[in-house]
């Protein structure tokens, strides 16, 4: 029985595995909000669009790439002047903004 019940688990696992994946190429977010998009129910799941938070994270992001905003502190202070990020100074979000730049979801892999 505990040999037929590993058995059953592996199959659930891999099976889980392999919804999410597709679920994810179709554009569809399988996981919890991130910060400047908003969950839209209004199609066949949970598909994120951006609010005007991400319109700001876009804009730095877009300066960032051209070289605008040369280091990733002045990425910061831009976010943290328009009010992406509010209750700290811009160096204690150096590592978010490091974070966000590995991100998969929010650099478009995903």
């Amino acid at each position: 029985m505990a040999g037929q019940a590993e058995l059953e688990r592996h199959q659930n696992r891999r099976q889980v595995i392999q919804k999410m994946r597709s679920r994810l190429e179709l554009g569809y977010w399988t996981f919890g909000s991130k910060k400047g998009y908003t969950r839209d129910d209004s199609e066949n799941g949970k598909i994120f669009k951006p609010n005007a938070e991400g319109k700001i994270l876009a804009e730095a992001l877009e300066l960032f790439a051209n070289r605008t905003l040369l280091r990733k502190i002045d990425v910061c202070k831009f976010l943290v002047e328009r009010g992406f990020w509010k209750k700290q100074s811009p160096e204690k979000y150096i590592d978010k903004l490091t974070f966000i730049l590995l991100d998969p979801f929010y650099c478009g892999d995903i």
